[in-house]
């Protein structure tokens, strides 16, 4: 009985870790989104969690369409 309660203790870890990776490798790809394209996103996700998740919500956008629309938009219109 002890291994198989041994047995569920793993396999609940190993789904945790599983899980885990999966959303670190998430936020990596939000963050190459917005221009970021450091694997460092990924390790702060992964290992400190929702730091890093806060850490890659707040990354402001570095993408070359975003400064040019931003650009256009500060032009003055002719007249």
């Amino acid at each position: 009985m002890e291994g198989l309660l041994v047995l569920g203790i793993l396999v609940v870890a190993g789904l945790l870790v599983w899980l885990q990776i999966c959303v670190a490798k998430e936020f990596q790809r939000i963050a190459a989104m917005k221009g970021h394209t450091e694997k460092c996103y990924f390790w702060w996700t992964l290992f400190l969690g929702m730091v890093g998740m806060m850490m890659v919500v707040a990354l402001p956008s570095n993408r070359i369409e975003a400064q040019q629309e931003n650009a256009a938009d500060e032009e003055l219109p002719e007249i």
